[in-house]
């Protein structure tokens, strides 16, 4: 699965452990980085979605068309990312859910959040 970042203070974060222990602390920092080992790992966004300790879901609102990953639900936060089609346009919900997520191979990072704050 290929990675990419929407700024570039959270390509940062997710690839300086020191700074994502820094900026949120050693056991988020900790599951940050298993996530993105196992993402980069993951053959298509299948993987994760079916992933269970992950909770991948879709989220509503003002970001809709995204997806959370959880970090541990006691620790509250949360990786936000945006699945991307082969051709570079991110994918819908149901694109996600179908038999054809097999293409889906690309994530965008959004952020790392606290879901509670």
């Amino acid at each position: 699965m290929e990675i990419r970042y929407k700024k570039r203070e959270l390509k940062s974060i997710c690839e300086n452990y020191g700074k994502a222990k820094k900026e949120h602390g050693a056991d988020v920092a900790e599951r940050l980085f298993s996530a993105i080992d196992f993402i980069k790992a993951a053959p298509s966004v299948i993987d994760i979605r079916n992933y269970p300790p992950f909770h991948f879901h879709p989220l509503q609102g003002n970001k809709k068309g995204e997806f959370a990953i959880d970090l541990g639900r006691r620790l509250g936060f949360r990786l936000i990312v945006k699945p991307m089609n082969n051709d570079g346009t991110f994918s819908n919900n149901e694109q996600v859910y179908a038999a054809s997520a097999l293409e889906i191979v690309v994530l965008q990072f959004e952020e790392v959040s606290n879901h509670y704050e």
